[in-house]
Protein backbone atom coordinates (compact mmCIF):
# COMPACT_ATOMS: atom_id res chain seq x y z
CA UNK A 1 0.00 0.00 0.00
CA UNK A 2 1.49 3.40 -0.91
CA UNK A 3 2.24 5.72 2.00
CA UNK A 4 0.02 8.70 2.56
CA UNK A 5 1.56 12.07 3.33
CA UNK A 6 0.63 13.42 6.73
CA UNK A 7 -0.85 16.92 6.80
CA UNK A 8 1.50 19.79 7.59
CA UNK A 9 1.39 20.62 11.30
CA UNK A 10 1.28 23.99 13.07
CA UNK A 11 2.84 24.04 16.54
CA UNK A 12 2.51 26.48 19.42
CA UNK A 13 4.83 24.96 22.01
CA UNK A 14 4.18 27.30 24.91
CA UNK A 15 5.38 27.49 28.48
CA UNK A 16 1.99 26.35 29.82
CA UNK A 17 0.37 24.46 26.94
CA UNK A 18 1.52 22.67 23.80
CA UNK A 19 -0.86 23.01 20.86
CA UNK A 20 -0.88 21.33 17.48
CA UNK A 21 -3.24 21.95 14.57
CA UNK A 22 -3.54 21.59 10.81
CA UNK A 23 -4.63 24.10 8.19
CA UNK A 24 -8.10 22.85 7.35
CA UNK A 25 -9.64 21.75 10.63
CA UNK A 26 -11.81 22.97 13.44
CA UNK A 27 -9.92 23.38 16.69
CA UNK A 28 -6.59 21.87 17.64
CA UNK A 29 -5.05 19.31 19.98
CA UNK A 30 -3.49 20.54 23.20
CA UNK A 31 -1.82 19.25 26.36
CA UNK A 32 0.06 20.74 29.32
CA UNK A 33 3.71 21.43 28.44
CA UNK A 34 4.94 19.59 31.50
CA UNK A 35 5.13 16.14 33.04
CA UNK A 36 4.27 16.24 36.72
CA UNK A 37 6.09 19.20 38.25
CA UNK A 38 8.74 19.34 35.50
CA UNK A 39 8.16 21.86 32.71
CA UNK A 40 9.42 21.24 29.19
CA UNK A 41 9.80 24.99 28.58
CA UNK A 42 10.94 27.99 30.57
CA UNK A 43 10.42 31.60 29.50
CA UNK A 44 8.96 30.49 26.19
CA UNK A 45 11.83 28.23 25.07
CA UNK A 46 12.54 24.50 25.29
CA UNK A 47 14.69 23.41 28.24
CA UNK A 48 13.77 19.69 28.31
CA UNK A 49 14.06 18.48 24.73
CA UNK A 50 13.08 14.83 25.24
CA UNK A 51 10.08 15.78 27.32
CA UNK A 52 8.96 18.35 24.73
CA UNK A 53 9.26 15.69 22.02
CA UNK A 54 7.15 13.23 23.98
CA UNK A 55 4.42 15.81 24.58
CA UNK A 56 4.35 16.74 20.89
CA UNK A 57 4.49 13.10 19.79
CA UNK A 58 1.28 12.45 21.69
CA UNK A 59 -0.42 15.42 19.98
CA UNK A 60 0.91 14.48 16.53
CA UNK A 61 -0.95 11.17 16.77
CA UNK A 62 -4.24 13.07 16.48
CA UNK A 63 -3.35 13.88 12.88
CA UNK A 64 -1.62 10.70 11.73
CA UNK A 65 -2.91 8.84 8.70
CA UNK A 66 -2.66 5.27 7.46
CA UNK A 67 0.74 4.58 5.96
CA UNK A 68 2.32 7.30 8.13
CA UNK A 69 5.53 9.06 7.20
CA UNK A 70 7.17 12.12 8.74
CA UNK A 71 5.12 15.28 8.55
CA UNK A 72 6.30 18.83 7.97
CA UNK A 73 5.91 21.17 10.92
CA UNK A 74 5.81 24.93 11.40
CA UNK A 75 6.74 25.92 14.96
CA UNK A 76 6.81 29.28 16.76
CA UNK A 77 9.62 30.79 18.81
CA UNK A 78 10.05 34.11 20.66
CA UNK A 79 11.40 36.91 18.49
CA UNK A 80 14.55 37.10 20.64
CA UNK A 81 15.24 33.35 20.64
CA UNK A 82 18.95 32.53 20.30
CA UNK A 83 20.32 30.12 17.71
CA UNK A 84 20.70 27.52 20.46
CA UNK A 85 17.09 27.98 21.59
CA UNK A 86 15.78 27.68 18.02
CA UNK A 87 17.92 24.57 17.54
CA UNK A 88 16.47 23.01 20.71
CA UNK A 89 12.94 23.65 19.39
CA UNK A 90 13.78 22.07 16.03
CA UNK A 91 15.33 19.01 17.71
CA UNK A 92 12.25 18.59 19.92
CA UNK A 93 9.88 18.82 16.94
CA UNK A 94 11.94 16.37 14.89
CA UNK A 95 12.10 14.05 17.88
CA UNK A 96 8.30 14.01 17.89
CA UNK A 97 8.31 12.67 14.32
CA UNK A 98 8.49 15.69 12.01
CA UNK A 99 10.73 15.26 8.98
CA UNK A 100 10.99 18.96 8.08
CA UNK A 101 10.75 21.96 10.40
CA UNK A 102 10.30 25.68 9.80
CA UNK A 103 10.49 28.11 12.73
CA UNK A 104 8.62 31.44 12.64
CA UNK A 105 8.58 34.36 15.11
CA UNK A 106 5.76 34.01 17.61
CA UNK A 107 4.47 37.60 17.35
CA UNK A 108 4.08 37.17 13.57
CA UNK A 109 1.84 34.14 14.14
CA UNK A 110 -0.03 35.98 16.92
CA UNK A 111 -0.72 38.97 14.66
CA UNK A 112 -2.00 36.78 11.84
CA UNK A 113 -4.15 34.75 14.22
CA UNK A 114 -5.59 37.97 15.64
CA UNK A 115 -6.65 39.14 12.19
CA UNK A 116 -3.98 41.78 11.50
CA UNK A 117 -3.16 42.48 7.84
CA UNK A 118 0.55 41.79 8.22
CA UNK A 119 1.05 41.72 4.45
CA UNK A 120 0.11 45.39 4.07
CA UNK A 121 2.80 48.02 3.60
CA UNK A 122 1.27 50.05 6.43
CA UNK A 123 2.73 48.93 9.73
CA UNK A 124 0.76 47.09 12.39
CA UNK A 125 1.80 46.23 15.94
CA UNK A 126 1.12 43.28 18.20
CA UNK A 127 1.91 42.64 21.85
CA UNK A 128 1.78 38.94 22.66
CA UNK A 129 1.71 38.80 26.47
CA UNK A 130 2.09 35.06 26.81
CA UNK A 131 2.82 32.59 29.56
CA UNK A 132 6.61 32.68 29.31
CA UNK A 133 7.41 35.85 27.37
CA UNK A 134 5.97 39.23 26.39
CA UNK A 135 6.78 39.64 22.71
CA UNK A 136 6.09 42.95 20.96
CA UNK A 137 6.60 43.50 17.23
CA UNK A 138 5.92 45.95 14.43
CA UNK A 139 5.03 44.21 11.17
CA UNK A 140 4.91 45.41 7.60
CA UNK A 141 4.88 43.77 4.17
CA UNK A 142 4.85 40.30 5.74
CA UNK A 143 7.94 40.84 7.89
CA UNK A 144 8.81 41.89 11.41
CA UNK A 145 10.39 45.32 11.12
CA UNK A 146 11.32 45.66 14.80
CA UNK A 147 10.64 43.74 17.99
CA UNK A 148 11.35 43.54 21.70
CA UNK A 149 10.80 40.65 24.10
CA UNK A 150 10.77 40.34 27.89
CA UNK A 151 11.14 36.87 29.33
CA UNK A 152 8.87 35.85 32.21
CA UNK A 153 5.36 36.69 31.03
CA UNK A 154 2.29 35.55 32.96
CA UNK A 155 4.25 32.79 34.67
CA UNK A 156 6.52 35.35 36.37
CA UNK A 157 3.49 37.50 37.19
CA UNK A 158 1.83 34.61 39.06
CA UNK A 159 5.06 34.04 40.95
CA UNK A 160 5.05 37.71 42.01
CA UNK A 161 1.50 37.29 43.36
CA UNK A 162 2.41 34.06 45.17
CA UNK A 163 5.40 35.69 46.90
CA UNK A 164 3.54 38.89 47.76
CA UNK A 165 0.62 37.08 49.38
CA UNK A 166 2.93 34.82 51.36
CA UNK A 167 5.06 37.77 52.48
CA UNK A 168 2.17 40.02 53.47
CA UNK A 169 -0.29 37.48 54.92
CA UNK A 170 1.59 34.21 55.43
CA UNK A 171 -0.99 32.39 53.27
CA UNK A 172 0.07 30.05 50.48
CA UNK A 173 -1.93 29.98 47.23
CA UNK A 174 -2.20 27.26 44.61
CA UNK A 175 -1.56 28.03 40.93
CA UNK A 176 -5.23 27.79 39.92
CA UNK A 177 -6.28 30.11 42.74
CA UNK A 178 -3.58 32.63 41.84
CA UNK A 179 -4.82 32.72 38.26
CA UNK A 180 -8.40 33.24 39.45
CA UNK A 181 -7.40 36.11 41.73
CA UNK A 182 -5.36 37.82 38.99
CA UNK A 183 -8.33 37.66 36.61
CA UNK A 184 -10.67 38.89 39.35
CA UNK A 185 -8.63 41.74 40.85
CA UNK A 186 -6.59 42.93 37.88
CA UNK A 187 -4.64 46.18 37.76
CA UNK A 188 -5.75 49.39 39.39
CA UNK A 189 -7.70 51.41 36.86
CA UNK A 190 -9.45 54.76 37.14
CA UNK A 191 -13.22 54.35 37.32
CA UNK A 192 -13.10 50.62 38.15
CA UNK A 193 -13.97 49.92 41.81
CA UNK A 194 -11.86 47.45 43.79
CA UNK A 195 -12.98 45.52 46.85
CA UNK A 196 -10.89 45.96 49.99
CA UNK A 197 -10.49 42.18 50.38
CA UNK A 198 -10.92 39.07 48.28
CA UNK A 199 -11.81 35.60 49.56
CA UNK A 200 -9.43 32.88 48.43
CA UNK A 201 -8.76 29.23 49.09
CA UNK A 202 -5.40 29.50 50.83
CA UNK A 203 -3.21 27.47 53.12
CA UNK A 204 -2.47 29.11 56.46
CA UNK A 205 0.90 28.46 58.17
CA UNK A 206 -0.77 26.46 60.94
CA UNK A 207 -3.05 24.42 58.65
CA UNK A 208 -2.67 21.36 56.46
CA UNK A 209 -5.76 22.02 54.35
CA UNK A 210 -6.67 25.10 52.26
CA UNK A 211 -9.54 27.16 53.68
CA UNK A 212 -11.39 30.34 52.81
CA UNK A 213 -9.17 33.26 53.77
CA UNK A 214 -9.57 37.03 53.39
CA UNK A 215 -6.70 38.61 51.48
CA UNK A 216 -6.28 42.38 50.96
CA UNK A 217 -7.04 43.09 47.28
CA UNK A 218 -4.29 45.71 47.24
CA UNK A 219 -1.70 42.98 47.81
CA UNK A 220 -2.84 41.23 44.62
CA UNK A 221 -3.06 44.48 42.65
CA UNK A 222 0.40 45.65 43.75
CA UNK A 223 1.92 42.29 42.80
CA UNK A 224 0.30 42.45 39.35
CA UNK A 225 1.72 45.95 38.97
CA UNK A 226 5.17 44.57 39.73
CA UNK A 227 4.71 41.66 37.31
CA UNK A 228 3.62 43.89 34.43
CA UNK A 229 6.17 46.67 35.03
CA UNK A 230 9.05 45.18 33.02
CA UNK A 231 6.82 44.52 30.01
CA UNK A 232 5.39 48.05 30.17
CA UNK A 233 8.81 49.67 30.48
CA UNK A 234 10.36 47.67 27.65
CA UNK A 235 7.43 48.29 25.33
CA UNK A 236 7.38 52.03 26.09
CA UNK A 237 11.09 52.35 25.28
CA UNK A 238 10.53 50.32 22.11
CA UNK A 239 7.68 52.57 20.95
CA UNK A 240 9.64 55.76 21.70
CA UNK A 241 12.41 54.54 19.39
CA UNK A 242 10.10 53.58 16.52
CA UNK A 243 10.47 55.09 13.09
CA UNK A 244 7.91 57.94 12.95
CA UNK A 245 6.22 56.45 9.88
CA UNK A 246 5.62 53.18 11.71
CA UNK A 247 4.37 55.06 14.77
CA UNK A 248 1.95 57.01 12.58
CA UNK A 249 0.63 53.80 11.01
CA UNK A 250 0.18 52.10 14.39
CA UNK A 251 -1.53 55.20 15.80
CA UNK A 252 -4.23 54.71 13.17
CA UNK A 253 -4.52 50.92 13.20
CA UNK A 254 -4.02 50.40 16.94
CA UNK A 255 -2.04 47.81 18.88
CA UNK A 256 -3.39 44.25 19.06
CA UNK A 257 -2.95 42.56 22.44
CA UNK A 258 -2.85 38.75 22.54
CA UNK A 259 -1.93 36.06 25.08
CA UNK A 260 -3.12 35.42 28.60
CA UNK A 261 -2.02 38.88 29.73
CA UNK A 262 -4.70 40.39 27.50
CA UNK A 263 -7.35 38.87 29.79
CA UNK A 264 -6.13 40.56 32.96
CA UNK A 265 -8.46 43.45 33.83
CA UNK A 266 -6.74 46.79 33.42
CA UNK A 267 -3.79 45.53 31.37
CA UNK A 268 -5.07 46.69 27.94
CA UNK A 269 -5.87 50.13 29.32
CA UNK A 270 -2.51 50.42 31.07
CA UNK A 271 -0.60 49.56 27.88
CA UNK A 272 -2.68 52.05 25.92
CA UNK A 273 -2.08 54.83 28.45
CA UNK A 274 1.66 54.15 28.77
CA UNK A 275 2.26 53.86 25.01
CA UNK A 276 -0.08 56.64 23.95
CA UNK A 277 -1.63 54.27 21.42
CA UNK A 278 -5.05 52.63 21.02
CA UNK A 279 -4.94 49.03 22.26
CA UNK A 280 -7.49 46.37 21.30
CA UNK A 281 -7.71 42.82 22.62
CA UNK A 282 -7.68 40.06 20.00
CA UNK A 283 -10.98 38.16 19.54
CA UNK A 284 -9.46 34.96 21.00
CA UNK A 285 -6.22 36.10 22.66
CA UNK A 286 -5.25 32.67 24.01
CA UNK A 287 -5.59 31.06 20.57
CA UNK A 288 -3.98 33.75 18.41
CA UNK A 289 -0.57 32.05 18.03
CA UNK A 290 -1.83 28.58 17.09
CA UNK A 291 -4.49 30.01 14.77
CA UNK A 292 -1.92 32.21 13.07
CA UNK A 293 0.51 29.31 12.71
CA UNK A 294 -2.24 27.25 11.06
CA UNK A 295 -2.92 30.05 8.59
CA UNK A 296 0.79 30.26 7.77
CA UNK A 297 0.99 26.61 6.68
CA UNK A 298 -0.25 27.26 3.15
CA UNK A 299 2.24 30.10 2.67
CA UNK A 300 5.08 27.95 3.99
CA UNK A 301 4.18 25.20 1.56
CA UNK A 302 4.03 27.56 -1.43
CA UNK A 303 7.36 29.14 -0.51
CA UNK A 304 9.03 25.74 -0.02
CA UNK A 305 10.59 26.80 3.27
CA UNK A 306 10.95 23.42 4.93
CA UNK A 307 14.34 22.66 6.44
CA UNK A 308 15.71 19.18 6.00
Amino acid sequence: MPSIQNPDLAIDLGTAMARVGIEKSVGFAEAPARVGATAALRDGVVVEIEMASEILRHLFRRFQRLGWRGARALACAPSDASDEEVAALEIAVRGAGAADVFVVPEPLAAAIGAGADVGAKRASMVIDFGEGVMDCAVLSDGYIEASVAVRGGCCALRDDVLKAVKRETGFLLGETEIERLIRYVGMREAGRPMNSVVIANALAPDSKLPRKQAIPACVIADAIETGVAAALDATAIFVEALDRRWFSDVSESGVILTGGGALIPGVPGRFGKRLGLPVVVAPAPLDSVINGAREMLSVASQADVWRR
